[in-house]
């Protein structure tokens, strides 16, 4: 509404350094403005723990104090009304001021009270009413402040901890994949050697561990001879293309039968010397999507020179 003009004190003159005018709509805008922009700073340093203010800080109202349950209001709505010319609705409502007589008659009776006051009442009727006045409008701006500052303390915090838990997340995927591929490594490193102790598989295997490979005929698997037939509590399923192990026992099985087939290269010669299968995984060449790996490796063989193949087989 109107902010009316107040009353000048007796003996004091306009143009009086001593004399305050009443703060005006423009005023109250640049005062905001100013505490508005502060605010921001201070709650951006105040919720990192660092001070925002060097130097002695002048003493200030008590702010109102607010419930450790009370949830603060940071929807888009409420941050486009503190922001709106309507700022007034989206803070605590200010009481209206009491009529000091208490009288609540119409416009007439009021009007005809006041013909009957003097001048000086009159004077000090309106004095009383502009100091009313100042005081509900410092009221309404201490209330947007306070109200200015919760929500954006809210909303700074917010954002914090959405970052903070966006780091959380970020470190927690990065020792996932670190150790998925630790784990992919350890196991071809296993298979490669035909690893003998169980307690090594069952390390890095779960109980519903799988693992599917092709079709490989000039080799043994686990069930023996290939067939079509295909028992249901049988660890390792058969198909036209492909087998599919389960659980620890059934890849070390497996890799027992791939190592058998590998001491055979070269006619069996030196059986003394075994022939390994060394695999190389690069981190860079490591893809993972949730629960799905994706990796790239090369595999060559070690000691099969010794059987009297000219060079060692690379495969990838």
């Amino acid at each position: 509404g109107m902010i009316p003009k107040t009353a000048v004190p007796n003996g004091a003159k306009h143009g009086d350094p001593g004399l305050k005018r009443a703060p005006t709509e423009a005023d109250f805008k640049d005062v905001a403005q100013a505490a508005v922009t502060s605010l921001i700073q201070n709650a951006s340093s105040g919720v990192n723990g660092v001070p925002a203010v060097k130097g002695p800080v002048p003493p200030m109202a008590k702010p109102p104090t607010t419930k450790p349950t009370e949830k603060i209001d940071t929807s888009t709505a409420h941050i486009n009304a503190l922001t709106s010319q309507n700022w007034v609705n989206a803070c605590n409502p200010v009481p209206a001021p009491v009529e000091s007589s208490g009288n609540t008659g119409d416009k007439a009776a009021r009007n005809a009270r006041r013909a009957s006051l003097s001048q000086e009442e009159r004077a000090k009727q309106n004095r009383d009413r502009n100091r009313e006045h100042a005081r509900n409008t410092r009221l309404r701006k201490k209330a947007y402040v306070e109200e200015l500052k919760r929500t954006l303390t809210e909303i700074v915090a917010q954002r914090d901890a959405a970052e903070l838990e966006k780091r959380h997340n970020a470190q927690r995927e990065r020792e996932q994949r670190e150790v998925r591929f630790r784990v992919m490594e350890e196991f071809l490193k296993l298979r490669g050697r035909n690893e003998l102790n169980a307690a090594r598989w069952v390390a890095i295997l779960e109980d519903g561990f799988t693992c599917t490979l092709p079709k490989t005929p000039y080799r043994q698997m686990v069930e023996g001879e290939k067939t079509n037939e295909q028992s249901t509590n049988s660890p390792v399923s058969i198909s036209e293309l492909e087998q599919v192990l389960r659980g620890a026992s059934a890849a070390m099985e497996d890799s027992q039968y791939l190592s058998n087939f590998l001491q055979l290269i070269g006619g069996g010669a030196n059986p003394q010397h075994l022939v390994q299968v060394v695999f190389r995984c690069e981190r860079s060449r490591f893809f993972m999507d949730g629960n799905v790996t994706f990796m790239d490796f090369t595999a060559s063989t070690a000691g099969i020179v010794n059987k009297g193949v000219p060079n060692e087989i690379v495969f990838r």
